[in-house]
């Protein structure tokens, strides 16, 4: 019995409003990546982007499954996510366009500058744990810090994690671009932050006259 995917949301913490959509693949899942991504993109809705964990043992099969999911037509934006040795594979099947995109996961107290300056990556997720030591730990908190700052300097998109219940603040302490939410709230979401869009952006234009 193959096991089931999930879907998580995750959205931006600043306006404009954006969102996108994480396919997490239950570990006994048989399915091929290729049947997954299409089964997907029919659920993405208005997301502007996919995140997907890669297995090594996914890398092989990458390019089929790129090309499967556009064949449905989705316009959404795929971003691979992976370790440094993961993610090394997988750009040396010349993915990495305007459609792909690579993203640096768990990072932590442990990981080099090094995985960070990449000059493939766009974006950089940080491990729960981490962000949760963060919370606790001035040192660590330090160290988080500093490689959210890097990740800025670098144009990096950075997706975080909300800490534990007793540590609900940190989206407050630390600047993250992602946030993680249950999918069912995204819409919600967008409805909410859809007025102050558009006041942005009327003050926006009239401010440039």
């Amino acid at each position: 019995m193959s096991g089931r995917n999930i879907l998580q949301g995750w959205t931006s913490t600043a306006s404009p409003f954006k969102h996108g959509i994480e396919l997490r693949r239950s570990r006994s899942n048989n399915h091929s990546l290729s049947a997954d991504l299409s089964r997907a993109a029919a659920r993405l809705g208005s997301a502007q982007f996919l995140v997907v964990k890669i297995r090594e043992s996914d890398v092989s099969a990458l390019s089929l499954a790129v090309e499967s999911f556009h064949s449905t037509g989705s316009k959404v934006r795929l971003c691979f996510a992976g370790d440094s040795r993961v993610l090394s594979q997988v750009d040396s099947l010349g993915l990495a366009s305007e459609v792909v995109g690579l993203m640096a996961d768990d990072v932590g107290a442990e990981t080099s500058c090094s995985e960070l300056i990449w000059d493939r990556i766009e974006a950089v997720r940080f491990e729960p744990s981490f962000v949760d030591r963060a919370t606790r730990d001035m040192r660590i908190s330090c160290a988080l810090e500093s490689m959210l700052g890097l990740a800025r300097d670098l144009g990096l998109r950075t997706f975080g994690h909300f800490g534990t219940e007793e540590c609900a603040s940190v989206s407050d302490r630390y600047d993250f671009d992602y946030l993680p939410v249950p999918i069912g709230m995204v819409d919600t979401l967008k409805s909410i932050t859809a007025p102050f869009n558009s006041a942005r952006t009327q003050a926006t234009v009239t401010a440039g006259r």
